[in-house]
């Protein structure tokens, strides 16, 4: 759960970095723990609007869409929302590049395999891209490294907060952070948990 609740705030923090400001129609790949905690940290922590899921069966996204006030869809509808979140465990691609609308931004937190991706190579291709540790996504992001793009990474979590990197230069573009996760974040999560239990 620790996990799931850091990687969802690390998300916001990008979010917050890198996309457009304004109002903002969720798109939710995923149903599972990853999805949720995605979805309850962008409704804390920005305007949104509609809420969009696709998960791995339509059976799967009515579910979920019923359970927390979204609305089922298929991949290309999600494509046209501002503000995605792919948090799946797929190994192949989950949309069409083509399909994504300019000045989105993504979060892709859902593969950390260096040989499988929930990305396609249009959206990496159509992308600037920042990420949570080089070092990690380096090592573990098949979502760039099968598409050979690992070195199309603009900045870090540090390079935007310390160095004061900026990855977006005009509101069209389209922006994308790719999460793998990092042992001292749940670390420092977890150190904060217990301080605030006693």
């Amino acid at each position: 759960m620790l996990t799931a609740i850091r990687t969802a705030a690390v998300s916001a923090l990008a979010t917050r970095l890198l996309s457009n400001p304004g109002r903002r129609t969720v798109a939710i790949f995923g149903t599972g723990v990853q999805a949720r905690s995605h979805l309850d940290a962008m409704r804390a922590c920005f305007d949104v609007g509609d809420v969009i899921v696709c998960g791995s069966t339509p059976e799967k996204s009515r579910e979920f869409a019923a359970r927390h006030e979204c609305r089922a869809a298929t991949a290309q509808e999600c494509c046209q929302a501002n503000l995605i979140c792919s948090c799946t465990t797929s190994r192949t691609p989950l949309w069409d590049g083509k399909w994504l609308m300019e000045g989105a931004h993504i979060n892709a937190v859902g593969n950390s395999r260096p040989d499988a991706c929930e990305l396609d190579a249009v959206t990496v291709q159509r992308a600037r891209i920042a990420a949570d540790t080089r070092h990690g996504v380096l090592e573990e992001a098949g979502d760039l490294l099968v598409h050979g793009a690992g070195d199309r990474i603009v900045a870090d979590l540090r390079e935007m907060l310390v160095e004061g990197k900026k990855v977006r230069s005009a509101p069209s573009e389209i922006t994308l952070f790719k999460s793998v996760g990092y042992a001292l974040g749940d670390l420092a999560l977890a150190r904060l948990a217990y301080r605030r239990s006693e």
